[in-house]
């Protein structure tokens, strides 16, 4: 349920030594800007934002300046208290990035308060009217853009002012990766904050950015190289790696550890360690085995099992597999 919204013009000031004014306002809560930001940002908050952060201590102590700032425009609800938010991005933001619309949202669901922040790009364009059979061209700056999908968010959510609103969740929909964008100028920056990953969403990056490079692969040994790692990932069951230490592991090349990275929500997961969990691995890359009267077992994932294997059957109700890859390892198991 929203409580109250605001909205900052944010322009560029980084590298500029002049003092820059920011202005702000209050969005009612009703008519257009309301109801697109309700359909663009609160409505799908949850879904996609699915980048853990936390706020860096300072010192090695429990506390952080933007937190400090975040906790008191939560308690306060005041305009002034969000511009210090908005004239830090301001610091921030580069002539790359260009102007920007800061939004601060303010939500309550049962007996949490949620605080959304929302970065959208402003743009340049043209206002066109028709007055006595003449036509009127004014040209218009810091528009904001209804139809805009880009831009970046974050969302805060707790109870209690003194213990939570240390982790959040963020998305960026205007990254540029090769600028790392989101790790230095919004998350490392910006809210002073560090990248946060549990067994379950590292496990979860790994597996899932695993599918997509295995099904993007057009190359076969390429495809089988991939698809062998994925077996070998069940022995590493609740030891502490990184998606990059992953690849290093079982050395795979670097065209394929670009293909991995590229997949991930954003390339500096990879460097982020955590702890492996094998059931959440398998959920999204379960496999599927299948059984010969012959003793032969065939296994590979379950939702590339037939590009790996190739089936033929013949009249005596009898199948014939076939596949073709580099042997990557070797396992002899008294039974199966």
């Amino acid at each position: 349920m929203f409580k109250r919204i605001f909205s900052f013009l944010v322009p560029v000031g980084k590298n500029i030594k002049e003092d820059i004014d920011i202005y702000g306002s209050e969005v009612p809560l009703e008519g257009n800007l309301y109801l697109t930001l309700n359909e663009k940002i609160v409505k799908n908050i949850n879904k996609e934002c699915d980048i853990p952060i936390s706020f860096i201590p300072e010192n090695g102590k429990q506390k952080n300046e933007v937190r400090n700032i975040l906790v008191e425009f939560l308690k306060t609800e005041a305009i002034d208290v969000g511009k210090l938010l908005a004239k830090r991005l301001c610091g921030f933001t580069s002539k790359i990035s260009g102007n920007g619309l800061l939004f601060l949202i303010i939500t309550n669901e049962n007996k949490y308060k949620n605080l959304i922040i929302s970065r959208f790009p402003v743009e340049s364009g043209l206002s066109t009217n028709i007055e006595k059979s003449k036509l009127n061209i004014e040209y218009l700056e810091n528009i904001f853009m209804k139809n805009s999908n880009y831009y970046k968010a974050t969302i805060y959510s707790g109870e209690s002012y003194d213990s939570d609103f240390w982790e959040g969740l963020a998305v960026d929909k205007q990254i540029n990766r090769k600028k790392r964008e989101l790790a230095d100028y919004w998350i490392k920056d910006f809210l002073k904050s560090q990248f946060r990953i549990t067994s379950k969403t590292g496990t979860s990056f790994l597996a899932t950015s695993l599918k997509e490079s295995i099904t993007k692969c057009k190359d076969v040994n390429s495809k089988n190289k991939l698809l062998s790692v994925a077996i070998l990932a069940e022995n590493l069951n609740g030891k502490a790696i990184s998606v990059n230490s992953f690849c290093n592991k079982y050395s795979l090349p670097d065209n394929l550890k670009d293909i991995i990275t590229k997949s991930l929500p954003t390339p500096e997961i990879a460097e982020i360690k955590f702890e492996f969990n094998l059931d959440e691995f398998k959920s999204i890359l379960a496999y599927t085995t299948i059984y010969l009267d012959n003793e032969a077992v065939l296994s590979a994932p379950s939702f590339a099992f037939h590009d790996v294997w190739e089936m033929e059957n013949d009249q005596n109700d009898k199948v014939r597999f076939s596949t073709y890859g580099q042997i990557v390892n070797e396992k002899i198991k008294s039974r199966i």
